[in-house]
């Protein structure tokens, strides 16, 4: 399959997040041209939902807009939609209980509060 440059399928709002946001839905096997290399969806990606960009640790947060919107529970590649225990149970109930979904949950959500972002230099 032919790459697709990131811009067409997403949005990285900065160049520090680590994680894009589908401007449609993207089925699995979908290949994304990232300014360092290819990256290819591991599973389908949902409308307005994230995906990795680059690979994620651990107990690493995951940025958008230059923001921490989580933290790892699992390890994640580039390319792997990134999704938190409830994500997935409401995908499940509503859209589809379909096979190229995660399994399980990648992120937990972590989010700072305003003035937690302020004393962080966020914001």
């Amino acid at each position: 399959m032919d790459a697709t440059p990131l811009d067409d399928l997403a949005r990285r709002p900065l160049a520090g997040d680590n994680v894009a946001i589908a401007v449609r839905e993207l089925p699995a096997g979908t290949v994304v041209q990232m300014d360092q290399g290819e990256v290819t969806l591991s599973t389908a990606v949902p409308e307005a939902h994230r995906f990795a960009v680059e690979g994620i640790a651990i107990g690493d947060e995951l940025r958008s807009w230059g923001l921490p919107f989580g933290v790892a529970t699992r390890p994640i590649s580039a390319g792997d939609y990134v999704a938190n225990p409830r994500m997935l149970e409401v995908l499940r109930e509503r859209r589809r209980a379909d096979a190229s979904l995660p399994v399980e949950a990648n992120f937990e959500n972590r989010i700072l509060e305003f003035g937690q972002q302020r004393r962080h230099g966020i914001g």
